[in-house]
Order: structure tokens, then sequence, then C-alpha cells
């Protein structure tokens, strides 16, 4: 509660930090060339204190978010009455009035940007953690430890300067990156695979090591199962901070801790028990964990429909390097050496021989069969055999690490009180359409059931050569309890620090400084075009949300946002609204190539609608926020 208090006053502060300076931008400028300027707020609202000096009320008002400089005469539909009035000066002395809170905002940037690297500023890694089978990355190449360079020409400092970039650059992305010391690049084209309207490219960033939660003991117990889940663990002699070595099999220094944490989740969702590897005082402990019973339907929030889906596996991808020139994209594999595959589970399985080649020790023994033999089912008639020479366990990793592998569906089991059974589906009814995907997959299903909630969803079946089409209703997913919640600390992002010398962190700042604003311009046609979707747009919560953010990784890095919302302060004022500073400006090009300034009522309607615009933009942004918090914004 403290660290939230002292974050939202750091906010306010800071954002009312850069308004100041913004005003104070116009006060000076204004004072400089002989206007009278009436109030020097900040704030908004009722006045809470301040002084008066002269013929200017400097003030301090109720609502923080916001501030103002009144100078006499401003008001542009109506002429002026006195020479030290607004409307009295020249073009240019407006222009300068006008530009000058833009101008102090950027100065600001360009100031701030070089201390906070002279210091130090912490980032993210632009190490990639995860590479998603089947996205633009995994198909151009890029693995998991490969470091992030530049993009598009472009220097990455961090992983989050990737990710942006790659949501706001429109057409192909030069992505040059390093691994093994050796630079390589690559070309390729980020697609919304996730369904949050952000184009991606499949990458994660790198996580630490994941620990077990430092005082075991005070951990919050909602239910009578977390509580016996909490004591269990303090039975078997855990006292916090442990760090998890292995998690179902899963060694923690050959896998990232994201695959530790689906291994977690899977076991409570499939009610299936669960082996942890922990460090100790006295080496490696193992623990083994039964599930203690069942959650609450509320207490999760994933859908299901309830079937079990069966067919073979089907290639939806192929790495930009994979050996094997006979097996394309859109192959069906239907048999691995002659046994039938029906999951993709048990494809890998196949392939492995019993178990996945992916889990196998470095040390494995070759196969009894070196040789790999697939029968593909392809748009031609007949099936075809690719036979490949892989003998050992290693051979077999490294080409599964090449195909992405999903599930043609074909046909479905019902489990028994399922929704899919209560629509009426029956065990081997044929799958033609789900809801509104083009092509079937496990993946496919599963990802448009969970964004759909508990929607009906219209499913088409083929029983008997005939079609038909049943409503069915996802319900909440059931899970076991193993952990209690909260049992794992937060994992957080690799981070290094990035410091210069003061003369080259002048460069930095200069380059960023620009660099920001080609991103503000470029987010900004992105919302425009619908690259982006516009529920991303934010408010005073995601403001709030993002220092706080930003803050957790050191004062410079807190320094550094603030320089980036000052750009962002002085980007979208000199956009040409009425109301904003652009407006003005573009008013004042307007007068002076006329030679006159427009009639006093078209400026009342061009600024009551560019008040209307921006008060609905602000309007929007915030009512995004609230949708969020709601869980009405996916």
């Amino acid at each position: 509660m403290l660290a939230n208090l002292t974050y939202t006053l750091g906010t306010i502060f800071g954002i009312g930090f850069l308004i100041f300076i913004h005003e104070l931008g116009h006060f000076l400028a204004a004072r400089a060339v002989g206007i009278r300027v009436e109030a020097f707020s900040i704030g908004f609202g009722t006045r809470l204190f301040g002084f008066r000096r002269g013929d200017t009320d400097y003030k301090f008002c109720l609502i923080p978010l916001g501030g103002y400089v009144k100078m006499a005469g401003e008001d542009p539909t109506r002429p002026a009455q006195a020479p030290d009035e607004f409307g009295a000066k020249s073009v240019g002395a407006r222009v300068l009035v006008i530009s000058a809170g833009v101008i102090m905002n950027l100065l600001f940037a360009l100031i701030t940007i070089p201390i906070a690297f002279s210091i130090g500023v912490p980032f993210e890694a632009p190490v990639l953690g995860a590479v998603q089978t089947g996205g633009p990355a995994w198909t151009a190449g890029l693995e998991v430890g490969d470091r992030v360079i530049t993009i598009n020409g472009r220097p990455i400092l961090s992983f989050e300067d990737v990710a942006t970039d790659v949501a706001v650059t429109h057409g192909p992305l030069q992505l040059e990156y390093e691994r093994g010391g050796e630079r390589r690049t690559v070309t390729l084209e980020a697609r919304d695979l996730s369904g949050r309207g952000v184009p991606e490219i499949g990458i994660g960033p790198t996580w630490e090591r994941l620990r077990i939660t430092a005082d075991l003991t005070a951990l919050p117990t909602t239910s009578d199962l977390e509580r016996q889940a909490k004591e269990r663990l303090l039975s078997l002699g855990l006292t916090g901070g442990e760090e998890l070595l292995a998690v179902g099999g899963l060694e923690a220094k050959r896998v990232r801790s994201l695959d530790l944490l689906n291994a977690i989740d899977e076991a409570q969702l499939l009610g299936t028990p669960l082996e942890l590897v922990v460090s100790s005082s006295s080496g490696p402990k193992t623990l083994k964990l039964e599930p203690l019973g069942k959650l609450g339907p509320n207490e999760d929030p994933s859908f299901e429909v309830g079937w079990r889906m069966e067919g073979p596996a089907w290639v939806h991808g192929l790495r930009a390097d994979h050996p094997s020139p006979g097996l394309a994209t859109d192959d069906q594999i239907v048999a691995v050496n002659g046994s039938p595959v029906s999951t993709v589970t048990a494809f890998e399985s196949l392939v492995g021989e019993g178990t996945s080649p992916r889990l196998a020790q470095p040390d494995a023994p070759p196969y009894q069969n070196p040789k790999l033999t697939l029968s593909l089912v392809r748009s031609r008639v007949g099936v075809e055999t690719l036979t490949l020479d892989l003998p050992s366990a290693k051979d077999r990793a490294r080409w599964l690490a090449t195909v992405a592998i999903g599930m043609a569906v074909k046909t479905i089991q019902p489990i028994a009180g399922s929704p899919a059974e209560s629509a009426g589906l029956l065990s081997g009814d044929e799958l033609v359409r789900v809801g509104n995907l083009d092509k079937l997959t496990d993946k496919s299903i599963k990802t448009y059931v969970q964004s759909t909630g508990s929607e009906s969803i219209a499913v088409t079946i083929r029983r008997g050569g005939v079609e038909q089409t049943v409503n069915v209703v996802p319900r909440p997913r059931e899970r076991s309890l193993i952990l209690p919640s909260g049992f794992i600390e937060s994992p957080t992002l690799v981070r290094e620090v990035r410091r210069e010398p003061f003369l080259s962190s002048l460069v930095m700042g200069a380059t960023n400084t620009v660099r920001t604003v080609e991103r503000i311009a470029k987010t900004l046609r992105s919302l425009i075009t619908g690259q982006v979707a516009r529920r991303h747009m934010g408010g005073i919560y995601t403001i709030f949300s993002e220092v706080k953010r930003r803050t957790e990784f050191g004062f410079t890095r807190g320094l550094l946002f603030l320089a980036i919302v000052s750009i962002n302060l002085a980007f979208l004022n000199i956009l040409p609204i009425p109301v904003l500073d652009g407006g003005w400006l573009l008013f004042l090009i307007i007068e002076k190539v006329r030679g006159r300034p427009l009639s006093e009522r078209l400026l009342g309607y061009l600024q009551w609608t560019g008040l209307a615009l921006v008060l609905s933009l602000m309007v929007y942004a915030n009512w995004n926020d609230v949708a969020r918090l709601i869980g009405w914004n996916r």
C-alpha cells in the first residue's frame, strides 16, 4: 500500500513537473515579447493556494493533471484591446510563444537523457528467451539466446524496443542479431499471432531463474485447500527463497522459465502429480506432490468445451534451416515408422521411440532404428513416405526444433458431462467448422475458445455424411490445487545497465529524442490505420502503471521514461488540432499567408470542434483502461 502511494505521488509530481516546464516555456516567451500574463496555474479547477506578483496570479489548483498560462487577449475570437495582449503582437512573436512549450519539453528530454545514460540506465536485455514455434521469428531461423542488435538499421537497447518497433513498423522487418559472436541478418513480416490486435514476430524475453517466495509462512490462504498446500510445503522443510532446479522432469538449466511455469499449470489443470527439484543447503531436494483437490470454477478464467481431438500431425511451418527437403508445409503425418499418429504428443513420442527427444539426456544412446520413416498425406492422391537418417536423440531433437507441428483435427470424443456432450456431440463426429476459424488445429481451437469466454460457439460437424451445426457454451475449466497461489516469485527480466561517457551520452540523448518522435509518429499511424488495435490506447491508469513499472528498474530508468513522456507531450501538443498548440500554430500560419486572421465565427467553431475531439479521445482512452481492469478489453 505504501509503495503504491509512493508511486502515485511520484507519478503526479513527475507529470506535474513536465506540465510545469511546458507552461514555463509559454510564460517566459510571453514575457519576453511583452505579453501580459494573467495567470500561471499548475493544475485545474479550484485554486488551493498561490500568490500574486505584478499582473500575474501564480497558483496551484485542485486537479494536478494539467496546467495552463492565461495570457491577456489570447481569445482568438475577439480583437486585441491593448498593446500588451496576445492578439496585438506580430505573427512571429505569437508563433514563438505558442511553440515555446513544445521547445521546453524537447529541451528537457535532450538534457535528461544524457544525464540518465551517463549515470547508467538498466534495460531488459534484448536477448530472446522464447521463440514461438511456427511464428515469423522461428520460421526465419531465430533461436533462444539470440541478441537483437538492430531493426531496419535502428539500434536496439532493450527487449521492449524490439516489441515496440515490430508493432508499429509497416512492411518487412530487417532484423540484425548476434549469435555466438557472429552477426546475422534476416527479413521477416510481423503478424497478429495472439488475436490482441498487435503485430508480433513470436518471441519472448529472457527471464531469470524461478525462486520460491522468500517467506512461505506469509503466503495468504483464501481456502482450506490453500492452507493445506502451504502446510504441506512447510512440513517438507522448505523455508522460502529456494531456487527451482526442475519441474516435471524439465531442468531449469536446459529450458526457459516459461516452460517451468507451463509445466506447473498443466499439472494443476490435469490433476496429475508434480515433481519439483529445489535447491537446499545439502544439495538438490526432490519433492513429489499429489493434487489436494479441485478449485472452484470461479478461481480460473480459462474455458473449455470438453472434447478430446484426434487427427494426424499437421506441418504448419518449417524453419529456414530445416534439413529435410522432402517435407512441406501443410503435410499431414499419419504414421511414424508404421505406427499411427493421433495427437501431437503421440507424434513426438513416436519420433523419440517412447519419449520426446526434447527431454532426452545429452548422452542418451542411439536409437534402435536410426531411420525415421514418415507416412504423409498431401494434396495429391495416396500416402507418400519420407525416410530420414536421424540416429540419435540429439539429431531428432534438432530436427523437431525446425518443424512446427499442430494437429489436423478430424474427429472428436466428448468428455462425459462436458458442454460438448450436453450440446449433443458424439464420439467420432468429424469437425468441419468451429466459430469463424478458417483452419482447425488443436491450438487454434483452444485459442478461439479462450477468446470467446462463456459465449456460445457454433460448431459444425459431419455425422454419417451429413453436416449439422450445434451451439456449444464453454465452461470455466476446473483446476486441481497442488501449490498455493504466490508460491513462486514473479520472474524478473534479465537486465543489463547501459552506461555512456558524458560526451557519448549527449549523442545518445539527441539520437533517442529523434527516435522517440519517430516511434510516436509510427504508433499514431498504426492506430489510425488499425495495424495496432485502438483498444490498446490508454489513459491515466496506463500512465500510472507504466511509471510504476519503469521506476521498479531504478531511478535512471524512471528519469528516462519521464523524458520520453515529455517528448510525447511535445509531439501531441504540436498536432494541428484546435485548442492544442499545433492548432494555434496552424491558425497563425493561415493568418500569415492570408494577411489577416480567420473570421471570429470560424475560429469559434474550430475551437469547439477541437475541444470536442480532444475530450472524446481522453474519454475513449480512459474507458479502455476501465475495460481492461474489468476484463472487457481482451
